[in-house]
C-alpha cells in the first residue's frame, strides 16, 4: 500500500514497516514507533498525512489525494493495532502471571517480604522494558490498557506498592488475631506489639518463599 504526495514523496506500508521515500532517499520506521494513529488534514492545496513517531520527527506527506490519504490512513491504523495486539499476545502468558502477582499485592495472604517483591520486580521490569513500555493504549483496548498500567505502576513505584501491601496485610491480620492478642497475656498487647507478632507469625509460616514468574 502506497501514498504519494508532492516533492516526490511516497510512503509505503510494507508489513510492519513504513518506508518513506523523498527525493530518492528512503528511510524506514517500524509500526512500533508510531505513538498515535495517522492524522489526515484537508487543505486548499491538497491533503496532508501526519505520522507521529516517538523515535524521530513526525513524518508529514503533503499534496495527497484526500480519498487516497484516508484509505492509506485506515490501512496504517489497522496494521498498527494488529502489530501491537500480536506483540501483546506473544507474551500473554508471562504477562498474566506477573499481573496476577501484582494484583495479589492489593489483598496479600502473606507478609510481603522484600525477597519476594524483588523477584517480582525483576520479572515485571524485564517485561516492561521489552514490551509494556512500547505498547500504545489506543491499540490494545481499555481492559488490557488498565492491566498494563497496573504492572507498569508497580515497576515505577515498587516501594510504595510494598508499603501499601504490608499495611493491608497487617490490618487484616490484626482483625484475624484480635481475640488471641486480647487474651495472650493478663494485659492485652499494645498496637506495636501486635504488629510485631503479626509479622513474626507469618515469617514462621514460610514468608521467605519466592514468587516464581
Amino acid at each position: 500500500m502506497n501514498l504519494s504526495g508532492t516533492a516526490a514523496t511516497v510512503i509505503q506500508l510494507d508489513g510492519h514497516q513504513l518506508r518513506i521515500t523523498k527525493r530518492g532517499q528512503t528511510t524506514s520506521m517500524s509500526l512500533q514507533g508510531l505513538t498515535a494513529p495517522p492524522v489526515v488534514q484537508k487543505g486548499a492545496l491538497g491533503t496532508m498525512l501526519i505520522l507521529s513517531s516517538g523515535e524521530n520527527d513526525d513524518i508529514v506527506l503533503k499534496g495527497a489525494s484526500n480519498v487516497d490519504a484516508r484509505t492509506f490512513s485506515h490501512g496504517v491504523k489497522d496494521a498498527w493495532i494488529s502489530f501491537n495486539l500480536a506483540a501483546f499476545e506473544m507474551e500473554a502468558g508471562r504477562f498474566e502471571r506477573i499481573h496476577a502477582a501484582v494484583s495479589a499485592l492489593t489483598r496479600p495472604t502473606r507478609y510481603p517480604a522484600a525477597c519476594s517483591m524483588t523477584t517480582l520486580l525483576i520479572a515485571a521490569g524485564s517485561l516492561d522494558a521489552a514490551l509494556l513500555s512500547k505498547l500504545q493504549p489506543q491499540t490494545i483496548g481499555p481492559d488490557k490498557t488498565q492491566r498494563v498500567a497496573q504492572v507498569r505502576k508497580f515497576v515505577a513505584e515498587p516501594a510504595a506498592a510494598r508499603v501499601a501491601a504490608i499495611s493491608t496485610f497487617v490490618a487484616a491480620e490484626l482483625v484475624r488475631w484480635k481475640e488471641f492478642f486480647d487474651t495472650i497475656e493478663s494485659n492485652p498487647l499494645t498496637a506495636e506489639q501486635r504488629i510485631s507478632v503479626t509479622a513474626s507469625l507469618d515469617a514462621e509460616r514460610g514468608v521467605a518463599k519466592l514468587v516464581v514468574i
